[in-house]
């Protein structure tokens, strides 16, 4: 990775900056002279990642360029059997060197938000986003999110398709740092971890000739975007759904959630209780300056030189 994932931990709640930071200078690769260089001095970061993978690096120390294994320092201090962080099991086991090396920690399950929800509650169900120049995407705050047919009423999925499906054909469920695929079990709630594990970039179909794409472009974030690949649009025109963890980075570069080729610099939504936040360089929120972070409300436009964006919470 590069220093943009320094920039981009900047923005984050100090609690997770300082975290990040910590873990990421204890995660190191050693030198033949014996000399360790940390992943943060290199620019990049790792969070909650487990595994031992190989790391190309420049020593600090000799200059020479070397391939070595990245392990955590703290690990390694630690008596057998033990680690640095008590309680947490992330580093035991089998090395599993296809994870990413940063993951934000996962949001606690949130219950499915109704109709009657309040603006200040609108993030657990789902709001619009609509960028000039962009388009128009979903952004959905739930850990469990349904997928069927349109119907006439409220009670239909989260996102409805005009596909043959049933009114809630399919699931996409978030837990353990992955995404699954569950069918509609008849009522019965679904479970994070069983069924289909669906692949970053893979398309995948539910039926009725659906295909969808689900992908996970930043390693800052367990936040997926899902793609509509077949024919089959939403009732409600948008671009694509974004599947809200906890940060939505909006920008220039390739890993951002949502690609705005002709923007300078990004900029981060994120949540914070049930309300969604912003944060980036130079914006007004409906006009008014704002100096770090602030909150969207319903129908707050946030601009910047080249950007405008337009917030609709609680929509259906």
């Amino acid at each position: 990775m590069t220093c943009l994932a320094h920039r981009v931990v900047e923005f984050l709640p100090p609690r997770w900056r300082n975290s990040i930071k910590k873990e990421s200078r204890d995660w190191v690769v050693r030198c033949a002279c014996g000399y360790e260089t940390s992943i943060w001095e290199m620019g990049g970061v790792r969070f909650k990642a487990c595994g031992n993978p190989l790391r190309g690096a420049r020593c600090g120390k000799c200059g020479n360029v070397f391939v070595g294994q990245i392990f955590r320092r703290s690990v390694e201090t630690q008596p057998a059997g033990q680690t640095s962080d008590a309680g947490d099991d992330s580093h035991s086991g089998a090395p599993d060197e296809s994870r990413t090396e940063l993951k934000m920690p996962l949001a606690p399950p949130r219950p499915m938000v109704h109709a009657d929800t309040t603006i200040g509650q609108a993030l657990a169900d789902s709001c619009l986003l609509w960028i000039d120049g962009v388009g128009c995407y979903r952004l959905i705050g739930s850990d469990r999110v349904s997928i069927g047919s349109h119907t006439q009423d409220d009670d239909g999925a989260d996102i409805r398709l005009l596909a043959p499906l049933s009114r809630r054909h399919a699931y996409i469920t978030r837990g353990a740092e992955a995404y699954w695929l569950q069918a509609d079990a008849g009522g019965a709630a679904p479970t994070a971890g069983e069924g289909r594990l669906l692949r970053s970039g893979d398309p995948f179909e539910i039926g009725g000739g659906v295909r969808l794409r689900l992908r996970t472009p930043s390693s800052l974030s367990n936040t997926a975007v899902v793609d509509f690949v077949s024919s089959h649009r939403p009732v409600q025109r948008i671009d694509g759904a974004i599947l809200l963890e906890q940060v939505c980075i909006l920008g220039p570069s390739a890993d951002a959630h949502i690609h705005c080729p002709h923007w300078s610099s990004a900029v981060m939504l994120f949540r914070r209780g049930d309300e969604l936040w912003f944060k980036g360089t130079g914006l007004k929120r409906n006009g008014e300056p704002v100096e770090g972070e602030a909150a969207l409300t319903h129908g707050a436009v946030l601009t910047g030189d080249e950007l405008r964006l337009r917030v609709e919470l609680s929509c259906d």
